[in-house]
């Protein structure tokens, strides 16, 4: 057995990312927005904390002036959650058309903010379903996205260039690809979303996390597609409890 085997390299990860994190007095999303320019620091960090690096961090991100540091994310409750069985139908209410749009497309600033909007409710969506992925149903999860409180994880992307939210590495069943969606009634993907979700029909699951119950239902492509709005990748759709 070699030393590697003994130490956990990914626990060392998350544990300096903790240190350096509580110690420079940023916020996570302070340490991802340098990290994506410092790639050789991220390698640096599964063995120890590089000398200066606080000081470093702190002059980048005051230069950029993008987020404020003395900014706190509230806790997320995720009691109360489970997975349930539901049916997708679809929804004859319209598409909504903005002032933005041409042809009943949506115009990218009008995705932008959407996105926006709902930034808050996707990262509780993801807690909740990583939560219940990872408790209630025992997945070894790996949770890629930018949200993730797991720092070693947002290294570990899925091959082949799949987007997702998380992922299952099983090199034996077969890899599990999920993109966490918050919704009541519809949902929005990006092209990127989509076409991994087409490619990997039988791997790829979007996860729905209701808003207001919490509860999360599981759904591949064959059932999605239907209901896909023209000239979008918008879903819009009704759900009723399966007896299945």
């Amino acid at each position: 057995m070699s030393i590697t085997d003994e130490i956990d390299i990914d626990g060392m990860y998350d544990n300096n990312v903790e240190e350096l994190v509580t110690v420079a007095a940023i916020t996570i999303d302070d340490f991802d927005y340098y990290i994506n320019g410092h790639q050789k620091v991220s390698s640096l960090l599964y063995f120890g904390i590089p000398s200066r690096l606080r000081e470093d961090i702190l002059k980048f991100i005051t230069k950029e002036n993008e987020v404020d540091l003395n900014g706190e994310k509230s806790g997320i409750s995720i009691e109360g959650t489970s997975t349930v069985q539901t049916i997708l139908e679809p929804s004859n209410s319209d598409s909504r058309k903005g002032k933005n749009t041409r042809n009943g497309e949506r115009s990218k600033r009008d995705y932008d903010n959407r996105n926006s909007a709902n930034d808050d409710a996707g990262e509780t969506a993801e807690q909740i379903a990583y939560a219940e992925l990872t408790q209630n149903q025992k997945l070894n999860v790996i949770w890629n996205s930018k949200y993730s409180s797991k720092s070693s994880d947002r290294n570990k992307q899925p091959p082949n260039g799949i987007v997702c939210d998380m992922w299952v590495h099983d090199p034996e069943n077969g890899n599990m690809y999920f993109e966490v969606k918050s919704s009541i009634t519809e949902f929005e993907m990006s092209i990127n979303e989509y076409n991994s979700m087409s490619d990997n029909r039988d791997s790829y699951e979007v996860v729905l996390v209701n808003r207001d119950t919490k509860e999360i239902s599981r759904h591949k492509f064959d059932e999605l597609d239907g209901l896909k709005q023209t000239s979008s990748y918008l879903f819009k759709f009704k759900q009723k409890r399966s007896d299945g």
